[in-house]
């Protein structure tokens, strides 16, 4: 119930394919609106790659500031 910025979803780090995945996105944030899936995978941030040993990285870029946008873009798993 508690206020969030970015796009709401929970991340971790698969370390055998050293990626950022996706855990789930949160419900109604703009992630789950966009279609975002458990298991997706994050490559590219604004254009910008991430492996999984930048999650912490990652994840500030993605929760950004308030009125800020990333460009979200769904990817097979």
């Amino acid at each position: 119930m508690g206020n969030y910025t970015g796009i709401g979803i929970y991340l971790t780090k698969d370390m055998d394919r050293n990626v950022i995945l996706i855990i789930s996105p949160i419900k109604d944030s703009p992630a789950h609106k966009a279609g975002i899936l458990p298991g997706d995978i994050i490559t590219k941030i604004d254009g910008e790659s991430y492996t999984g040993e930048q999650l912490n990285e990652a994840s500030n870029k993605i929760k950004g500031e308030e009125r800020y946008y990333c460009k979200i873009r769904n990817c097979k798993k």
